[in-house]
């Protein structure tokens, strides 16, 4: 049996920062460490650039980094592969990517879901153990792109997954796709995402991993395939600036045995909540945990329950998306929220216009084609 764990957002800051730098494995992975030595294959999904210094680029959200010196510890907890596809690798640019791909390839972890250009980006990963072909695909929703001058991340593209899978499908038994995607805070896919996943286990994945949610979701078997949406943060110290959900999380255990399905196994864990690092959890806790994922993962193979918690969930954000239009600072934007203003500033006629240019595949590649030109020249 080949045994592949997967661990989700690892962003060495704040109080972890110091056992990273350090070297200080067992701080920050504790007793999960004997579940990376005991796996054939670790990957986790490093949220941040290794760069010393620089320069963070210009964008929405916060710019995140970690010293290059840190990668010793993901060595030392037996990591062999990090996944680069997200919304964070690209904060100090391409230089920040660069020198993080060549720290990875000096402490002998190999990367996933970026590259110097797009080719590179979305390249698999295949792993050989003993004589099963595991494949590895890495995509990110559309924050941070590879272009053909500039490195970059492997952009969320379906044409571009099945032209992948043409080139690739006779070179391994097993694929994985870790897929950057999702709304942080929020443990259910929206309809698209889950159509989307579905997609990619019905074109030949087996395990379907969402990040980027911060939080544990909800797992679903469709058809042969597994999908998890969202199974947290592995590292990543907001503490106590988070909910409770920002600081539990699980591994998952991938067993796979040639000729037979793959099989997904949850391993749950705290983190940087009250302590550092990571740690498992208690057996009682475990089970409660292990139980709530069990009834939200039943939830999610009705599409009609998906389509209606992602309505409440938008109309719980309209006010803030519709002042991220409107250019509202932070009190406008609570004045929003509160007042709700922006209801005042959007007639039928605005709202129709904002959902022909939106919703028409050719209008919005348009109005992106605009903001990336424009942004390039304010630059």
């Amino acid at each position: 049996m080949v045994e592949i764990v997967i661990g989700g957002d690892v962003c060495p800051i704040n109080r972890n920062a110091r056992m990273f730098h350090g070297g200080d494995a067992s701080g920050l992975f504790s007793d999960l460490l004997t579940e990376f030595r005991r796996a054939d294959l670790v990957v986790v999904n490093l949220e941040c650039p290794l760069i010393e210094g620089g320069r963070a680029v210009a964008k929405v959200g916060p710019a995140l980094r970690a010293e290059p010196a840190g990668i010793v510890s993901l060595s030392r907890a037996h990591i062999d592969l990090v996944n680069l596809a997200n919304n964070h690798i690209l904060d100090y640019g391409a230089t920040g990517l660069l020198s993080t791909r060549s720290t990875c390839a000096s402490a002998g972890i190999a990367v996933v879901g970026a590259g110097a250009d797009d080719s590179e980006a979305r390249r698999p990963i295949i792993r050989g153990f003993r004589g099963v072909k595991v494949g590895l695909l890495a995509y990110a929703e559309s924050e941070a792109v590879a272009g053909v001058a500039k490195g970059g991340v492997s952009v969320l593209n379906l044409a571009q997954y099945v032209r992948s899978l043409r080139l690739c499908r006779g070179f391994f038994d097993y694929l994985i796709v870790l897929l950057h995607a999702g709304v942080q805070h929020y443990p259910y896919p929206s309809p698209m995402l889950q159509d989307t996943c579905h997609f990619m286990v019905e074109e030949g994945a087996d395990v379907v991993v969402c990040q980027h949610s911060h939080c544990p979701g909800a797992v679903e078997k469709y058809q042969n395939g597994h999908i998890v949406y969202g199974q947290g943060n592995l590292l990543f110290d907001r503490y106590p600036q988070r909910t409770d959900s920002f600081y539990h999380g699980f591994l998952v255990r991938v067993l796979l045995e040639p000729g037979l399905p793959a099989r997904v196994e949850l391993v749950p864990y705290h983190q940087s909540d009250h302590l550092p690092g990571a740690r498992r959890m208690g057996a009682s806790q475990a089970e409660r945990f292990l139980t709530a994922v069990r009834e939200k993962s039943a939830l999610v193979a009705d599409a009609e329950f998906v389509r209606k918690q992602w309505h409440q969930l938008c109309q719980r954000k309209k006010y803030d998306l519709y002042s991220t239009l409107n250019g509202h600072g932070r009190l406008a934007r609570f004045l929003n929220r509160r007042l709700r203003f922006s209801d005042w500033c959007f007639d039928k006629h605005r709202l129709l216009n904002l959902h022909h240019l939106i919703s028409c595949e050719s209008h919005r590649e348009a109005l992106e084609t605009i903001l990336a030109i424009d942004l390039e020249v304010k630059r």
